[in-house]
């Protein structure tokens, strides 16, 4: 009786030794992820430079950024009077601004660069 005693309390230890030693054990350190590399906007052109719209069309002007893979392709619209035209950009595509005319005169739209502060202008003239 006495063997098995001594016999279960060595297997124990053991099994507390190596227990011990898992939780010891240093885990691996995760390999770093590169972060992609930003690519800074160069530039902006709009699709339209002057329109001519009556009263209350609407348009779509598009904004092509450059380079094409910039990482901040967000676009701040503008327009120099909202009392003539109004612009919001589009929901699907922010380099879309959907602009409105309101009233007789002309309005000056503006496309800003989030990344950059570029800017692109078209002369909108509602009739």
């Amino acid at each position: 009786m006495k063997d098995l005693f001594i016999r279960i309390k060595q297997f124990l230890r053991i099994k507390i030794f190596r227990r011990k030693e898992e939780l010891v054990k240093p885990k691996p350190f995760p390999k770093p992820v590169p972060k992609p590399s930003k690519v800074s906007v160069t530039g902006i052109t709009l699709d339209k430079t002057a329109v001519s719209i009556s009263h209350p069309e609407d348009f779509l002007l598009k904004a092509t950024i450059q380079p094409a893979n910039a990482t901040n392709k967000e676009i701040d619209w503008t327009s120099s009077s909202i009392m003539i035209a109004t612009v919001t950009h589009h929901a699907d595509n922010p380099c879309i601004g959907s602009v409105t005319g309101i009233a007789p005169g002309t309005a000056i739209i503006k496309a800003k660069t989030m990344d950059g502060g570029f800017e692109a202008t078209c002369k909108v003239t509602v009739q």
